[in-house]
């Protein structure tokens, strides 16, 4: 039996969650996307405030590469 949730993910109300999402799991397209709609502003104010030190490497490493 397999459970699908199907469900919209809204990008501005979940932004926090989205934003982290895209920097952990995200390709290169998915994270400019992520830029070219938030704004690097408003990425480097959200990613340094993630806690989570789950694949917290990747996300450190997508943010210097595509934010700094």
């Amino acid at each position: 039996m397999n459970i699908v949730i199907d469900f919209p993910i809204n990008w501005i109300k979940n932004k926090e969650w989205v934003i982290q999402r895209i920097f952990e799991y995200g390709n290169q397209q998915e994270i400019e996307e992520a830029i070219r709609f938030y704004g690097k502003d408003t990425l480097k104010a959200i990613l340094p405030t993630i806690n989570s030190e789950w694949k917290k490497e990747t996300r450190e490493k997508n943010f210097k590469e595509f934010v700094q």
